[in-house]
């Protein structure tokens, strides 16, 4: 008999059960570590290989782009809208000197939803498949849509950079 009254046989079993388990554990940890970047992953088969090729592949880096920015807006909204809540509570003396921040922050806040809805529009609208049996006509809509995903981008960012400036305002 071994400690707790286990003999030795049993104690192996244990002990294998446990490495079985730190095994599972370990393998599962690296798998859900691997480094391999799926975006990139066989890019040497994506590389474009016209010129559509490559404005659909920068089209669809601008959208990313847009996207990551996009998706802050929401946050970006309700920040200033409960700094709006805030000022509305201050007493009447101090709300009289704060009335061109207040105006400020809905300004932004409508040109975070602005923003918003213009990505919105544009994703709703964008064709990725059109004209792909036509290959200038697609060259000429890819060129035009990726015009049009900066011109969202910038609309977001400036959106963004307005609001956080606004946001780190002290009041």
């Amino acid at each position: 008999m071994y400690a707790w009254g286990l003999s030795l046989p049993f104690n192996l079993f244990c002990m294998q059960s446990k490495f079985s388990y730190l095994f599972m554990a370990i393998f599962f940890v690296l798998m859900a570590c691997n480094t391999t970047d799926k975006k990139h992953e066989g890019k040497e088969k994506d590389d474009p290989k016209t010129q559509a090729d490559s404005l659909y592949n920068q089209l669809l880096d601008e959208h990313e782009v847009g996207m990551k920015d996009w998706m802050r807006i929401e946050e970006r909204k309700k920040q200033i809208a409960k700094a709006l809540d805030s000022l509305a509570t201050l007493p009447a003396k101090a709300n009289a000197g704060i009335g061109e921040l207040k105006n400020k922050l809905k300004e932004a806040s409508t040109g975070l939803q602005t923003a918003y809805e213009q990505m919105d529009s544009w994703m709703s609208s964008m064709n990725l498949d059109s004209a792909k049996n036509d290959l200038q006509q697609r060259i000429k809509y890819l060129t035009e849509e990726n015009g049009r995903a900066r011109q969202v981008n910038e609309v977001i960012l400036k959106s963004l950079k307005k609001a956080d400036s606004l946001l780190k305002t002290k009041f």
